[in-house]
């Protein structure tokens, strides 16, 4: 049907072409694509384009007509490849010009191709590169059309004798297999341009000049990535008599004739291009051959480094083209024991039919022995990068079933959360009845539940699914609930939504929150509700009313935590500055008692990397109680670019109550908070928007007991893991009917631990947290075909730690404590390597470039007052 469109729009424009039927127009014809990095000089001979060309000469022969419906025969001869890096390499393609073909011509559009079945897919594409140029309209128009380019809006421009011809926004027909991150920033851009130019004369083409480029940029870091370009020309050299005109009534009798005159086998086919898959037949590397490659670089010791990230995108690829009873194999080996986590990583981040099954297979989620390996799983299928409904009904289905284990319950449901956002973020429509039994199955739960434990654990998973039809019951939590950490996590939820849901109903009733207006909250619930409303374009009063409140010094902490906050949020959001620039007019608050305030919390963000395409923040939250105990602390970090940011990383420590343990007097207790809570102390951890299942390290005064007496000195792990967060697949169809396969991927490697000492004679302690990463992004623009080759692989890798250092003296009150956050020196390298060859070469071409970029370590600036607190303790010291 669509092609039936193409064509009439064409018609419709009239076409004042003629191919006569005796005559045979010769042609010659030349194509050509190069491959390179991005920006390349071009200066020396690693930096020059690889790629191939390919001259021939082109028969045109008219053999059939009805009106003006015609037949023509399409002949390929003296076909040569040449050598795009190397200008005296050159040899024969014969497989071109082995058989001819014929195809549909109707005023100037081309309609089917009929091809012989001894042509491979490649030469078919090729020979429809040919015919793209045939198809044309002498009259300025647009229209949609479909050839080697896939489904294109084309537009001409005629002037005189010369018509332009440009195809903007090509999609691709087939698109299985393809994918795409649903974090831009995470994401490539593709950048296509493809202008054909054409001279007629003497009611013929004379000439057709195609120029076409794909060029493609990690939209993270532009200066990383590929491009292709290519030419088509098509040159009139003259016409000779001919005798090839064949009989029928209609189309498809004179193909028949033809096809019976030369036993071709000709089939029809439209005038898209065809991927042509490669499969293995010689020295094939299984996915057991990489796995002992790479056994060493597999060790657990090996986390968060480069080397086990590239191992990993390698073994991605290969388990992607494993079937199951393979995989079963490899996951029974005796001798992959060790390197089991791995393997679980690299097998969830395949999504295929035959990793999910396999993995299902082989986890027991009811046994006390594989929640550690389960859990690792859980991990990995959280930032799956294209979910499939098969997965979410697996997940629903072990959710369902109440599994013993409450901490694997919890990470099911938040696993379950981020896949559902992950896959309705992907789908024009999220309307779907499995969608629809997960939402039901969550807020079912939560009805259900009789302890806040339980409600936490569902009003994670709601907040990990970002699901708009729960703002409703996410309110309710808010406001009605008397724990604080049931509070706070539901206001979490809503702060995830996207803006357009945060509604009149929701910001009135954060102002309830925070204002205290129907019943007293602890102060952590109301900071996270002031939360959302800075974030939601406050108004002018909601402002005045925010500022007002923090004259209130019986919770000073909170108050100072409050200014902090809005001072923060200030530095980046010019209309919000201009806002309270307005309100500070106002000599009420615009004075002494209120801007000077007297606590320790603090709320800080500062760059932790800049680059031209993106930059890189860091933020520090620290909430105290009024005796200086620290409440609750977050160190965010955000990746920003032109139009997007991402959540790299959200670490949080909480306190609650943790005064009644070490004697806190009442008057420096804060007033909202319940004095019957038993105490605890936990972590929470965010991962590129995705809540893993928070840590509790105690609770109770035998918990801190517990706790003091098994704190490790020595560095501990508490969170490993490989994670593919790069995964763009993509076809891009060249004009002249070659297919490069377009491959983006990017892992990275987490190791997060840590070490304490605490002495309770000194009553001080020493801790420091380590967050270790180790990135690879690699990418790949290949054209592969038995008998010529072309591609290119860019890279990039670094490995990097942030260390935390907490000092705390508990020796008198308030506490004293010191914060230092610093970055040890790291590398970072990118690598570029180009590929050439034919089987008509004597040799192939590979070239190699590397780059590497020391950066300094550095300690990054905190808050003043932790500043004067660090002085104060060192001076002690």
């Amino acid at each position: 049907m669509l092609i039936l469109v193409v064509i009439l729009s064409v018609i419709s424009a009239g076409s004042s072409l003629k191919y006569e039927i005796g005559k045979s127009y010769k042609y010659t014809y030349e194509t050509n694509w190069a491959l390179n990095e991005v920006d390349s000089k071009r200066a020396t001979s690693a930096q020059r384009d690889v790629g191939l060309k390919l001259t021939a000469t082109v028969q045109i022969e008219p053999i059939w007509h009805n009106k003006d419906e015609q037949l023509v025969k399409l002949t390929i001869s003296d076909v040569k490849l040449h050598s795009i890096s190397r200008a005296s390499v050159h040899g024969d393609f014969q497989a071109l010009s082995r058989y001819p073909a014929v195809f549909q011509w109707t005023l100037g559009s081309v309609g089917q191709l009929f091809a012989g079945e001894g042509d491979s897919i490649t030469v078919t594409n090729l020979k429809k590169g040919i015919l793209s140029l045939l198809h044309l309209s002498e009259q300025s128009s647009q229209s949609s059309e479909v050839d080697t380019s896939g489904e294109c809006s084309v537009s001409y421009v005629s002037d005189g004798n010369t018509v332009t011809k440009t195809k903007t926004d090509c999609k691709n027909v087939e698109i299985a297999g393809e994918y795409r991150n649903v974090n831009q920033l995470l994401e490539a851009s593709v950048q296509s341009t493809c202008v054909t130019k054409y001279e007629l004369s003497a009611d013929i083409i004379q000439s057709a000049a195609a120029t076409e480029s794909h060029v493609t940029r990690l939209n993270a870091k532009t200066n990383i990535g590929g491009e292709i370009n290519s030419r088509q020309e098509l040159k009139y050299v003259g016409s000779d008599a001919s005798g090839s005109a064949v009989q029928g009534s209609t189309l498809e009798d004179a193909v028949e004739a033809f096809n019976q005159a030369g036993q071709y086998g000709l089939y029809g086919m439209l005038l898209s291009s065809v991927e042509e898959n490669q499969q293995c037949t010689t020295e094939c590397v299984t996915a057991a051959d990489l796995i002992e490659k790479y056994r060493d670089t597999l060790d657990n010791k090996n986390m968060a480094t480069p080397q086990l990230a590239e191992a990993f995108l390698e073994l991605t690829d290969s388990f992607r083209n494993t079937g199951k009873t393979v995989l079963l194999d490899i996951m029974a080996n005796t001798k992959n024991i060790d390197i089991l986590p791995q393997l679980i990583d690299v097998a969830a981040a395949a999504q295929t039919s035959a990793s999910q099954d396999m993995l299902i297979q082989i986890l027991t989620f009811d046994d006390e022995d594989y929640v550690e390996i389960s859990e690792r799983y859980l991990l990995a299928v959280a930032f799956s990068t294209h979910p499939s409904e098969k997965l979410m009904e697996i997940l629903l289905e072990l959710v369902n079933k109440n599994v013993p284990n409450e901490k694997l319950r919890e990470s099911l449901g938040l696993t379950l959360g981020a896949v559902v956002n992950t896959y309705c973020r992907q789908q024009t429509t999220c309307d779907l009845e499995i969608i629809r039994n997960i939402v039901a199955s969550f807020l079912d739960k939560l009805a259900a539940c009789e302890d806040n434990i339980c409600r936490t654990m569902h009003l994670g998973a709601i907040s990990n699914a970002r699901l708009p039809g729960a703002v409703s019951v996410l309110l309710q939590f808010a406001e009605d609930s008397k724990d604080s950490i049931v509070g706070t996590t539901a206001i979490k939820a809503l702060q995830r939504l996207d803006q357009q849901y945060i509604s009149q109903r929701v910001k009135a009733a954060m102002s309830r929150i925070y204002h205290q207006n129907e019943r007293h909250y602890d102060t952590t619930v109301r900071t996270a509700a002031l939360d959302v409303l800075l974030r939601n374009k406050p108004s002018t009063e909601e402002l005045r009313n925010i500022l007002l409140s923090i004259t209130d010094q019986v919770e000073f902490e909170m108050s100072t935590y409050v200014l902090a906050k809005l001072t923060n949020f200030m530095k980046y959001d010019l209309e919000l500055r201009l806002l309270v620039r307005q309100v500070l007019r106002d000599i009420r608050i615009n004075n002494y008692r209120l801007l000077p305030q007297k606590g320790l919390s603090s709320a800080v963000t500062n760059f932790l990397a800049e680059t031209v395409d993106t930059n890189c923040t860091y933020g520090l939250f620290m909430e105290n109680s009024n005796a200086g105990i620290m409440k609750q602390s977050t160190m965010d970090v955000d990746l920003s670019g032109r139009q997007h940011t991402l959540p790299i990383m959200s670490f949080g420590l909480y306190a609650k109550n943790l005064g009644a343990l070490i004697g806190e007097d009442a008057e420096n207790t804060d007033s909202n908070e319940d004095a019957d809570t038993e105490p605890s102390v936990g972590m929470s951890l965010d991962l590129m928007g995705v809540s893993l299942r928070p840590i509790e390290f105690f609770r109770g005064q035998t918990g801190l007991m517990s706790a003091v007496w098994n704190a490790p000195s020595e560095p501990v792990s508490a969170l490993q893991g490989s994670v593919l967060i790069h995964d763009h697949i993509q076809r891009i169809h060249l004009q002249n009917g070659v297919v490069v396969q377009l491959a983006i991927q990017g892992c990275v490697s987490i190791d997060i631990s840590g070490s304490i000492s605490i002495s309770l004679w000194n009553r001080n302690s020493h801790s420091v947290v380590y967050n270790s990463g180790g990135l690879v992004v690699k990418g790949t623009m290949k054209i592969d075909h038995p008998y010529f080759q072309s591609s290119l692989e860019f890279s990039a890798q670094s490995a990097a730690q942030i260390e935390f250092t907490t000092d705390v003296d508990f020796y008198e009150m308030p506490f004293k404590m010191c914060l230092q956050m610093a970055q040890p020196p790291f590398k970072f390298s990118h690598f570029i390597s180009k590929y050439e060859g034919s089987k008509s070469f004597k040799t192939a071409y590979k070239s190699k470039i590397s780059r590497t970029r020391e950066l300094n370590g550095v300690s990054f600036i905190l808050h003043p007052k932790n500043s004067n607190q660090c002085r104060v303790m060192i001076a002690d010291d």
